[in-house]
């Protein structure tokens, strides 16, 4: 008979498997690993790299977050932005002229209020895009 751990292991990865992803992250089709946000009011930086016209989904939850909104604070100049619920959709323009957007995200986080402020700064080229990382900005 399996010990209480073997059941607990086998009962989570059921669990993601039913589900089709793990529950600790943020899901996208454009940034592959994005810097968490943490709604402490702080200003997280991502860089999306698209061709021109590509479309970029990139939800912005967490396991232990609770969004309530997400308030696009400055409009992209070249391309086009959606907000779906805790996720944004972003299509870039026709040209190969780089983009950015502001957007405001509120809700808690393990119960404590905050907000967490995304500038978000999109490559546009005719280039394959690379695999997309987070690194953090000196301030």
């Amino acid at each position: 008979m399996p010990s209480q751990t073997a059941r607990f292991v086998l009962l989570v990865i059921l669990f993601i498997m039913l589900t089709g992803r793990a529950p600790a992250q943020a899901g996208g089709t454009c940034i592959l690993r994005p810097e968490p946000i943490r709604l402490r009011s702080d200003v997280v930086n991502w860089a999306i790299e698209l061709r021109p016209g590509a479309e970029c989904v990139q939800g912005l939850r967490w396991s232990t977050l609770l969004i309530d909104q997400v308030v696009v604070m400055s409009q992209p100049k070249f391309g086009r932005i959606a907000i779906n619920g805790p996720s944004f959709h972003y299509i870039a323009g026709p040209s190969k002229e780089s983009d950015t957007f502001q957007l405001l995200v509120k809700g808690s986080a393990l119960r404590v209020p905050g907000e967490t402020t995304i500038e978000a700064t999109v490559q546009v080229s005719d280039a394959p895009t690379r695999e997309r990382r987070w690194e953090p900005v000196a301030h």
